[in-house]
């Protein structure tokens, strides 16, 4: 079996819609770094919007951040013994709740459950260079 890790190091920012599109998800907004896995108020800690301590004392001032839409990315290269691989699957052991995934443009799938592990075989869609991976998020409350 061959596997490459694709947490660590993304990138994420807010969008104003729930993409329909990888071009609409990747916009022209501020991409912030962000360590994955992890959440959001954890991103956004980390960024320095607030501290961890200044949520959990006053969690209704963030109530906005379960209520925008996110968008989170990856670029990456992969190696020739994945690409020769006759089947590479993606797997998201829980994407937080309700997403919608891209490879290099191409629309991979949708998540409504985080308790279940999504597959995507992407073989056909893998370069060496220059993968692109979008995942956006839409606040629960709007699917509810």
């Amino acid at each position: 079996m061959v596997f490459e890790d694709l947490c660590g190091a993304w990138q994420f920012r807010k969008c104003d819609v729930f993409a329909d599109d990888a071009a609409t998800a990747v916009g022209n907004g501020e991409w912030r770094n962000a360590n994955v896995p992890s959440s959001i108020y954890y991103n956004l800690a980390d960024a320095g919007d607030f501290s961890i301590r200044e949520l959990e004392m006053d969690p209704e001032l963030y109530g906005w951040i379960a209520d925008a839409y996110w968008v989170y990315r990856k670029n990456f290269d992969t190696n020739e013994a994945l690409l020769a691989r006759e089947r590479v699957e993606l797997v998201f052991d829980g994407l937080d709740t309700v997403a919608r995934i891209w490879l290099n443009g191409e629309l991979l799938g949708e998540s409504e459950n985080m308790f279940i592990a999504h597959r995507y075989e992407v073989g056909n869609l893998l370069k060496s260079e220059g993968n692109e991976l979008v995942v956006a998020f839409e606040p629960v409350r709007e699917y509810a």
